[in-house]
């Protein structure tokens, strides 16, 4: 897992912070650990303004993916496609 912020001298940055062993890689089970991770870090999670995932339907679908249960806790939390999975897929 990798958190993207803006840190105190408005200058952005991305840390990897854990990698999550998840048990089953349902939409469900995939937000619960992005948001356990997110609390164990003691971020507030309305402070989620994005997500970024790649197209399976566990990561993207409106109706059962992770982007959609983040975005009810976290109505900010805008999805957008993995960019550099774009790049890979168009191989």
């Amino acid at each position: 897992m990798c958190f993207r912020f803006v840190d105190q001298k408005n200058d952005f940055c991305e840390e990897f912070v854990d990698f999550i062993k998840l048990g089953r890689i349902t939409g469900e089970h995939i937000a619960e650990a992005i948001l356990s991770a997110v609390d164990k870090f003691g971020l507030p999670v309305s402070s989620i303004v994005g997500q970024g995932y790649d197209g399976a339907t566990n990561m993207s679908s409106r109706r059962v993916g992770v982007q959609e249960r983040i975005q009810k806790v976290a109505p900010l939390a805008t999805y957008f496609h993995c960019s550099g999975h774009c790049l890979n897929t168009r191989l």
